[in-house]
């Protein structure tokens, strides 16, 4: 057993108010609009919380730890899954970032994040890892078969060339980035697994079909 900290007890009294007052009545309205609708006015209000940075590491600017995190979005998803799915994707994607280590990278994104949800104007990322015949469960290729994975990236130069399709991406029709899980090696063998970061408005991406879901 465990207590929140008073920090985390106000964190979770304001999340619940502004879920309330501002979730809850836009719920069943974005459940049932057609597919990849978006309420930018709640992700705008979303940076007064800090929600967009939330899952960037302290020691880049991130405002929350993993257990703030998982209270506010918890107080979201009780009047709106979708929304709070949303805000969890990014997160994923920071997180996923945030595990490669590179340093430099994780400042040149990071920081336009932070400095972008001051100004309100959120700054999103998108995990992409299913494809057709391969899963999220790839993430842990103890337990799956990386060798089912075709989306390809082949080095030219000092940049990699993607090439493939991903079938679900939570939050990719409006990501400014994503993290795209491909495969170096040929054979495909688990040691190519590899993620790379690519900005959405880099040629050759697009988004070719929103999916309908059940709910989120």
């Amino acid at each position: 057993m465990f207590e929140l900290t008073e920090e985390q007890q106000d964190l979770q009294l304001s999340m619940r108010r502004f879920s309330r007052r501002e979730v809850r009545w836009k719920a069943r309205k974005l459940d049932s609009a057609p597919p990849g609708t978006v309420d930018w006015e709640l992700l705008r209000q979303s940076c007064d919380f800090g929600l967009i940075s939330g899952q960037i590491p302290l020691g880049h600017g991130g405002t929350m730890d993993p257990m703030s995190t998982a209270i506010a979005l918890e107080e979201i998803a009780h009047w709106d899954g979708g929304f709070a799915t949303l805000l969890s994707s990014n997160g994923l994607a920071q997180q996923a970032l945030a595990q490669s280590g590179r340093q430099d990278l994780m400042a040149q994104i990071f920081d336009a994040v932070i400095q972008c949800e001051a100004q309100r104007e959120p700054v999103l990322g998108a995990l992409a890892v299913t494809e057709r015949h391969v899963g999220s469960d790839l993430i842990n290729p103890s337990v799956s078969d990386p060798a089912r994975m075709m989306v390809m990236a082949k080095r030219r130069g000092d940049t990699y060339v993607l090439s493939g399709r991903k079938a679900y991406c939570a939050g990719g029709n409006i990501a400014n980035w994503l993290c795209v899980f491909a495969t170096v090696d040929d054979n495909r063998h688990p040691d190519g697994l590899t993620g790379f970061w690519v900005p959405t408005d880099v040629k050759g991406f697009h988004v070719s079909a929103m999916l309908p879901t059940m709910g989120l």
